[in-house]
């Protein structure tokens, strides 16, 4: 008795809430290695900004950011071109 109404549940719970599977092509052409390293450095330069009390690593930080939102901006639009 138990099994058939856990049968009848899975049946309609999986009716109701299908599985969706995810496309695992990256989405971002203009995505390059080099631009993924930045990305990484990025990382590790907030990491290193935010647990340092020096204004120059803020600084250096907030400069490099600039830079890359730059770069992001040309590779879009060479992708785009």
């Amino acid at each position: 008795m138990f099994t058939s109404f856990l049968c009848t549940f899975f049946n309609i719970f999986q009716a109701s809430f299908p599985v969706r599977y995810k496309s695992t092509k990256d989405k971002n052409d203009w995505t390059t290695q080099g631009i993924k390293i930045f990305c990484k450095h990025e990382r590790s330069l907030y990491a290193f900004a935010k647990n340092s009390n020096g204004p120059k690593a803020k600084a250096h930080y907030i400069i490099y950011c600039k830079v890359l939102k730059e770069s992001y901006k040309r590779s879009k639009e060479a992708t785009l071109q």
